[in-house]
């Protein structure tokens, strides 16, 4: 079976609608109480997106209750001998949820010892080289394990998170303009890609500051684009240039390093972003934020899927912790050379 991680119990109907509508079939929900929705293996979701899902185990393989090293040893008998492989375990609660900690981390470090014995080397995440495995413990104390191997991964770039569940940990800066810097933070994260010094931001719809705060905190150069000023100590800044207007009608030309937007508007105005900053490849990360009212607007992320489909990015699209009623839709272009 295939699992997938909803943000949480509530969005879990809104993914089983999202998967009925793009690969026409239906579901019932195995775990009512758990966080997780179950997918027939045999539906093939590579170089697919799923919005609503924070991350994605492929083809899992299941063994029953038992002790810490006999599932560790029936799960690392699995393992190539040769492989390089990057490892990850959690726990899924009814109560709290995603978890690492309790049985998952005696399991984790079960699996490292009986890994090293077995010769197999360990790896990272973002290693193209690099196996991944995945293994999720459910309330039964039953276990459910997915190897990705590199080619794979490279199929499942969208729908892998580095994050157990998905779940990531935010550290709260009350310095910040509002609660959105958060949005930004835990994109930058998804992505692996970190805002740097010197780095040439451009934030469209910018006010109160929130996205253009993260920026300047982090040395780059910003320019801001709103109707309304940002606030008053980030416009002193000397690495902040703003610019009254319309972020949809910018006068810039030329490219910049991250190009991104939080902006309330209808999500299909989005598509007018991505054709004027993506499809021109005038940036090498981009992150847009699709804002719904609602749950009447979800079908347009179908729309969002085929785009991102024929873009030269690697494009991740997807609902994220800090997210309310929105999906997130980011990528990083895929030739760098050639900005």
């Amino acid at each position: 079976m295939h699992l997938f991680f909803p943000k949480n119990k509530d969005w879990k109907n809104y993914l089983l609608a999202e998967m009925s509508r793009d690969h026409a079939f239906s579901i019932g929900d195995a775990h009512p109480n758990l966080s997780v929705v179950m997918v027939d293996e045999m539906i093939n979701f590579k170089n697919c997106s799923v919005g609503f899902s924070l991350d994605f185990m492929p083809n899992t393989v299941t063994i029953e209750d038992g002790s810490i090293s006999k599932q560790s040893k029936e799960i690392v008998d699995q393992i190539p001998m040769d492989d390089t492989l990057w490892v990850q375990v959690f726990s899924i609660t009814e109560k709290q949820g995603i978890i690492s900690h309790g049985r998952s981390e005696l399991l984790y470090s079960r699996l490292g010892k009986d890994l090293r014995k077995r010769g197999v080397k360990r790896g990272r995440f973002n290693d193209s080289n690099s196996s991944v495995l995945k293994v999720c413990l459910f309330p039964d104390r039953s276990v459910r394990y997915s190897l990705i191997s590199p080619q794979e991964r490279e199929k499942y770039f969208s729908l892998l998170s580095f994050f157990p569940g998905g779940f990531t940990t935010i550290k709260e800066d009350k310095k910040a303009p509002s609660r959105a810097y958060r949005k930004l933070v835990e994109s930058s994260l998804v992505l692996q890609k970190e805002i740097t010094k010197g780095n040439r931001f451009l934030d469209l719809g910018a006010c109160p500051g929130g996205w253009s705060y993260i920026a300047l905190k982090e040395g780059a150069h910003v320019t801001s684009v709103d109707r309304s000023p940002l606030r008053e100590d980030l416009m002193a800044s000397s690495l902040l240039d703003f610019y009254e207007g319309d972020a949809f009608n910018t006068p810039f030309e030329g490219s910049f390093d991250w190009v991104v937007s939080d902006i309330i508007c209808e999500p299909q105005r989005i598509l007018e972003l991505i054709n004027t900053w993506v499809e021109t490849k005038r940036c090498r990360h981009f992150v847009f934020t699709l804002k719904f009212k609602g749950d009447s607007q979800y079908s347009i992320l179908s729309t969002f899927k085929e785009k991102i489909k024929e873009v030269p990015y690697s494009c991740i699209l997807r609902q994220l912790n800090a997210n309310k009623n929105e999906v997130m839709i980011m990528g990083t272009l895929k030739d760098q050379e050639s900005l």
